[in-house]
């Protein structure tokens, strides 16, 4: 019989427990054979569904959508930002040179602003669509300028009835509260503002287009003819 002080006891704490034995079942496939069969084509009629879906992405990507793909690759922004900027730091028939011009924005703003434009693109595609932008700006330009006469008259509207000199003056046939500006038929609010004259696109002439030889054959350059603004007039209380 072995002697009970000589046997040694292992601590409950120190007894490493069995590791469970993962039992895979034909019922539950791995998750990689899972995804595979998730994916696999159930039948010869969704297999052919699904190469005419891959043969028509095909498609698209070469020749279809054309404008869409070219403005994936040309990192569009919106024209009211280089509107904006061009009106700050440059004068009128200032030349304004964009050597990415990708669909044009920045030379539809530049001539909408009344200053010529020289741009160049490596995209036989983009250089085209920027063209046909450049050329039809014209009803743009004067669609820009209706809205910010009407977002001034707004504004003086709005000003003359925060002075109580609104309706009431003008009844009275006074308006001591603005001048007016006899081009664009507006009130303003000091007198240099009564000499203001705005421009639009008259005619942009192609100097340089688009060509298969040459130094430029992806470059393109313009100049721009402008005439005096004259609205067409609003529902205003002025």
């Amino acid at each position: 019989m072995p002697d009970a002080s000589k046997t040694s006891v292992e601590p409950a704490s120190l007894a490493v427990p069995a590791k469970p034995v993962a039992i895979q079942t034909p019922e539950e496939p791995k998750a990689e054979v899972a995804q595979k069969v998730k994916r696999a084509p159930q039948s010869m009629d969704e297999d052919q569904h699904f190469m005419k879906a891959q043969a028509a992405q095909k498609a698209l990507r070469a020749s279809g959508n054309r404008v869409s793909a070219l403005r994936s690759r040309s990192a569009a922004f919106p024209l009211e930002l280089a509107y904006r900027l061009i009106m700050m730091y440059s004068l009128r028939s200032d030349w304004v040179l964009d050597p990415f011009v990708g669909t044009g924005t920045t030379l539809v703003a530049a001539a909408i602003s009344g200053r010529n434009g020289v741009g160049y693109e490596v995209e036989a595609g983009l250089i085209e669509e920027a063209r046909k932008r450049i050329l039809a700006c014209q009803p743009l330009s004067t669609e820009i300028l209706e809205e910010r006469l009407q977002a001034h008259r707004q504004f003086m509207y709005q000003r003359e009835w925060k002075q109580g000199k609104g309706r009431q003056k003008k009844e009275s046939g006074g308006n001591q509260s603005s001048y007016w500006n006899e081009t664009l038929q507006v009130p303003v609010v000091t007198r240099q503002e009564t000499r203001i004259v705005w421009e639009v696109v008259n005619e942009i002439r192609e100097i340089q287009s688009p060509s298969s030889s040459g130094t430029l054959k992806r470059g393109y350059v313009f100049d721009v003819q402008m005439e005096r603004f004259t609205s067409k007039g609003s529902e205003s209380p002025f």
